[in-house]
């Protein structure tokens, strides 16, 4: 944040085992397959492996579902299905034709 008195520290990624041995040790998961795909999905960064571990609406499948889907870096930003306030009106080529399709842009 760079402020007066601040400290980094910078936290290396951890190994397989010890990503999925802290995964367990926050979620009282048991070791699976499907944890250790998880924090190889996380890079085992430790932060993201506490915070992964501490989810409880989500199952480590539901999460690395999520992951899988929203972090595919090789499909390219163009890929897959847009939200629909990214979406191009119908016909419309240019901007001022997305203005003129979707009036409420007008205000701005």
């Amino acid at each position: 944040m760079r402020v007066q008195g601040e400290v980094e520290f910078e936290v290396p990624p951890l190994d397989g085992a010890e990503a999925v041995a802290l995964f367990c040790a926050r979620s009282g998961l048991a070791p699976s397959s499907e944890i250790m795909r998880l924090c190889a999905r996380l890079d085992a960064l430790p932060l993201a492996v506490e915070l992964a571990a501490r989810t409880k609406a989500l199952t480590p499948a539901q999460i690395l579902s999520r992951l899988v889907r929203r972090l595919d870096m090789h499909a390219g930003p163009f890929a897959g299905p847009k939200p629909e306030s990214m979406m191009v009106p119908p016909g419309a080529r240019r901007s001022d034709q997305v203005i003129d399709a979707a009036p409420e842009l007008s205000q701005y």
